[in-house]
């Protein structure tokens, strides 16, 4: 919800607002799990790429990213991001 209201709401009042740097959803596991698998997203990511993103880590199913009809798909990051 906050995701969808930062890139509606700004645009019904006249308003521009900056992009938001990414939200992450994280499932509940130890906090060890959690360092690894940032660290590794982090690093596989551009920060731009980020940018009004939202990105959800499913412990069965990696990452995802909303697409349309409020369903998630998987996330690989493009393979020019390696050769940034």
């Amino acid at each position: 919800m906050l995701h969808d209201a930062w890139l509606t709401w700004p645009a019904a009042f006249g308003m521009a607002l900056p992009p938001h740097p990414g939200i992450l959803i994280l499932d509940s596991v130890p906090a060890e799990t959690l360092a690894r698998v940032l660290v590794a997203f982090l690093g596989d990511v551009l920060s731009e790429r980020l940018a009004n993103g939202i990105f959800w880590w499913h412990r069965h199913d990696g990452w995802r990213q909303p697409i349309a009809g409020a369903k998630w798909e998987s996330y690989q990051p493009p393979s020019d991001v390696a050769q940034e």
